[in-house]
């Protein structure tokens, strides 16, 4: 059941309406409005005619009888702008007809094969005719915020209408492309990185001289079976686990993962990192390296190079961004026609003067929608 009451504009909107097409149905949140907005004049006529296509789908018990207009002969060819129902003098042509039918299914075999179907849909507009004809009795259509709701359905047409009878933006060649990977090499360069494992031995807590030499001692005797032992696979590893006070890298055989060189890792002091990447050959271990905490044993068991991605791993990416310049351009070019022939002034004193609108009661909260899977 379809819940609603038009003279409080609560109705029950579709969560994900992409209003594609603006049509008369989409919800005034959809259309960019505040709250505020949502209940003056210009919405609430927007709410009256997303309840009628809500009402006409899915029914109500105090929905009204449906309306019946007279049908044309079978098989009799109706022109696009033939009049094929008048509401109070305002007419419904085929071609708005069709246009329903597109926005309802119309690629669906034989969704409108029956006279019953397109009746029924013929039927909907006709609620949104009436709606609108009483809107313009309450001189909805000449409300400040009705005047905001046109432009935007007018802006969004004259866009579409735009973008169909001018040809896109060329497709990058394939020279463009790999020039704009040469000239951007550095983008598409990632860092160089070093992966190692730590033999960690911490200080005590508010260590003296004589405690600090005694952990520094036992690094280097650490240090030194790990050097002895560096032939004998997972001699590393096994200090690791048997000798390190650090939890996190014990537990993985002292392997603290892969480092970008250059980038803050806030786990490891930075005389570790510097450490690790002074390290010159895969295997070696370095010097001890002292920190805040203690004394550590490194060894450096993988690297990479900082070299740029190969071309047919990023080539997809650059054309993509070349074509979103070019259409950036070339709107960009557009916009700037318009201003030329539509030019705006700016009041900037009254702009400084205004604030933002203020909070609903309800905190702001949008209106709830219609269930998952509502038409």
């Amino acid at each position: 059941m379809v819940s609603g009451a038009i003279d409080h504009c609560e109705v029950y909107f579709v969560p994900a309406c992409s209003c594609a097409d603006r049509s008369l149905a989409c919800p005034p949140r959809c259309l960019g409005l505040s709250r505020q907005q949502q209940r003056g004049p210009a919405a609430q006529l927007v709410c009256g005619l997303a309840l009628a296509v809500a009402l006409s789908f899915v029914g109500c018990r105090d929905s009204p009888q449906q309306l019946t207009v007279p049908a044309a002969a079978p098989g009799q060819p109706i022109a696009d702008r033939e009049v094929v129902a008048t509401v109070a003098g305002s007419g419904i042509t085929a071609e708005a007809l069709r246009r329903a039918m597109a926005r309802n299914g119309a690629d669906v075999p034989g969704r409108f094969d029956k006279l019953e179907a397109k009746q029924a849909l013929l039927d909907q507009l006709i609620r949104v005719k009436a709606l609108a004809g009483a809107g313009r009795e309450l001189g909805y259509d000449k409300d400040a915020e009705m005047e905001e709701i046109v432009d935007r359905f007018l802006a969004d047409k004259y866009l579409r209408e735009l973008n169909r009878i001018n040809p896109p933006p060329p497709t990058p060649s394939s020279q463009e492309i790999q020039k704009y990977w040469d000239d951007h090499k550095a983008e598409y360069t990632p860092p160089e990185r070093a992966r190692a494992s730590i033999i960690v031995l911490r200080f005590p807590p508010q260590a003296t001289d004589e405690q600090r030499k005694a952990v520094q001692a036992r690094a280097q005797v650490v240090r030194a079976q790990a050097l002895e032992r560096a032939a004998i696979p997972g001699t590393f590893l096994t200090l690791a686990k048997e000798q390190s006070e650090d939890a996190p890298s014990r537990a993985r055989g002292g392997d603290i993962g892969w480092l970008p060189k250059g980038a803050k890792d806030y786990r490891l002091d930075s005389h570790l990192v510097e450490a690790i990447f002074a390290i010159e050959n895969l295997g070696d271990i370095g010097p001890l390296v002292e920190t805040l905490d203690g004394v550590v044993v490194v060894r450096l068991t993988e690297r990479t190079k900082a070299e740029p991605k190969p071309l047919s791993e990023v080539e997809g990416g650059i054309r993509q961004t070349l074509l979103a310049e070019r259409q950036k351009a070339l709107s960009d070019q557009r916009m700037k026609q318009l201003a030329e022939r539509f030019p705006a002034t700016v009041n900037r004193d009254a702009l400084a003067k205004i604030g933002p609108p203020p909070r609903d009661k309800d905190g702001g909260a949008r209106p709830p929608s219609f269930p998952v899977g509502a038409p």
